[in-house]
């Protein structure tokens, strides 16, 4: 460290405004701003009394690697938690003397001021989380029950804690650089007035300090133009940015694949224009997210690479995006509004057929449905289902234990449809398929039309009091 900089933490840490140590050691403030700037050095028998002055040796002032510099290093090495923790009390000292000393207005502020960045921080924190746990959550529910859960409540716990601590450390810093690093308190009986510096580099010679008096106060807040930094935040800093760039570089991953997405839904919605007014609204909006996505992206990798940001550009074509994504999303609802309801008369439906031997302990989930229509028919000692669905689908009957207890269990058969089979171009060419002939999706059609249960008035007793027993 060099001797201005080490001048003007010494006259820091000892609460001294320029003008104070001036004053004491019998020179101009301009002289010890130039010294605190570096444009010039003051003699040795000077140095000598800012030792006396300050309450420091000269191995505090002097240049480093002249006089127990390198001691000193290998000292601060051995007791760097030591170091940290003086930085971290000097830091609430500093910040409860500037707090009490702040007009209430100035406090009501800061308070206000921190509150607000808090609760931004907490809103992003909180939006990333619903992303990013919806993503953990596909990729690990190939596990079981067990091992998900653990998982799962672990990446909660974690991401949690560090939201937390991050929360705090930007927090803190925010306010280090917003309010303490302005700001120092100075305790003097010789001082009397309250005067405000200018940063070193705007000082000249013929400058004069702006003063006005307060009357019986000693305590005094002298704004500091110099911006200091604590080793302990600069690591802790560290460690967010790392953290944070870690983040945005897998979201910029998402960002990509999201991008090529949206190309090729822009080269299909382009080609489609033909078929109705739909595609062209579709077409301007697509456009418009393409413009959103690569606006952000690039604001992400020009972040994550430490490039200079261009922020005038950047919102400007952020809003053109928006506002194509608008226009293009306002063109094709007002065209899907005017889509009819498909008739039931155009579906096609077709029939499956499924007989299961009576138990005990059964249930049909599906017999209470409104849909279904039960036939007694006592010559059958088995159950025999017919289920009537969408053709477009397919029917699945499954088994499931239904515990009400460790030991005993129903088996309830449930019966899922799955439109189209289930597969993405099933159902990609099921939606364009109802938009080109303007139909509107059906949003609550479960694929089933009705149910048709043949069984015996004494199998179907058990199971009406089955079903009662596990759902009611």
């Amino acid at each position: 460290m060099k001797f201005c900089d080490k001048l003007s933490m010494q006259r820091k840490k000892n609460n001294m405004s320029q003008e104070v140590l001036a004053d004491r050691l019998g020179v101009s403030r301009q002289a010890v701003s130039k010294w605190e700037s570096g444009t010039s050095m003051p003699d040795m028998e000077r140095i000598m009394e800012l030792c006396k002055i300050l309450d420091c040796n000269l191995d505090d002032l002097v240049d480093d690697g002249i006089i127990g510099s390198n001691t000193k290093k290998e000292e601060s090495k051995d007791n760097i938690i030591k170091t940290y923790l003086k930085e971290g009390l000097d830091f609430v000292t500093k910040s409860s003397n500037m707090f009490w000393s702040m007009r209430f207005r100035d406090k009501v502020k800061c308070i206000i001021e921190l509150l607000f960045i808090a609760l931004v921080i907490y809103l992003l924190w909180s939006g990333v989380y619903y992303v990013l746990i919806s993503i953990f959550s596909g990729l690990i529910q190939i596990l079981p029950d067990i091992m998900y859960k653990i998982i799962h409540n672990i990446f909660k716990v974690i991401y949690s804690i560090l939201g937390l601590a991050l929360g705090v450390i930007l927090v803190i810093h925010v306010f280090k650089i917003r309010y303490l690093n302005y700001f120092i308190t100075v305790e003097d009986s010789n001082v009397k007035e309250k005067s405000i510096e200018k940063p070193v580099d705007e000082v000249k010679e013929k400058d004069s300090v702006r003063q006005f008096t307060e009357k019986k106060k000693n305590k005094i807040i002298i704004r500091d133009p110099k911006h200091s930094t604590y080793g302990f935040f600069d690591f802790l800093a560290s460690v967010a940015v790392f953290i944070i760039k870690g983040i945005l570089a897998f979201i910029s991953i998402l960002g990509i694949f999201s991008f090529i997405f949206l190309a090729f839904s822009l080269t299909y919605s382009v080609i489609k224009i033909a078929s109705g007014i739909f595609y062209v609204g579709t077409s301007i909006s697509i456009l418009g997210a393409i413009l959103v996505n690569y606006i952000c992206l690039r604001v992400i990798i020009t972040f994550i690479f430490n490039q200079k940001q261009k922020f005038k550009l950047a919102f400007i074509i952020f809003i053109i995006g928006l506002v194509l994504f608008g226009m293009g999303f306002g063109i094709s609802f007002n065209s899907y509004l005017s889509f009819s309801e498909r008739e039931e008369s155009d579906r096609e439906y077709t029939t499956y057929i499924e007989e299961l031997n009576m138990k005990d302990n059964m249930i049909l989930d599906f017999m209470e449905k409104d849909n279904a229509d039960v036939i007694i028919d006592e010559t059958r000692d088995n159950i025999k289902i017919e289920i009537t669905y969408d053709k477009n689908g397919y029917i699945d009957l499954r088994n499931h234990r239904s515990y009400y207890n460790v030991e005993n269990y129903y088996n309830t058969w449930v019966c899922y449809y799955y439109n189209n089979g289930n597969s993405f171009s099933d159902n990609f060419n099921y939606l364009i398929e109802r938009i080109d002939n303007k139909e509107k999706i059906d949003s609550d059609y479960d694929g089933i039309f009705s149910y048709k249960i043949m069984i015996n008035s004494n199998n179907l007793e058990i199971l009406k009091n089955n079903y009662s027993s596990l759902y009611e």
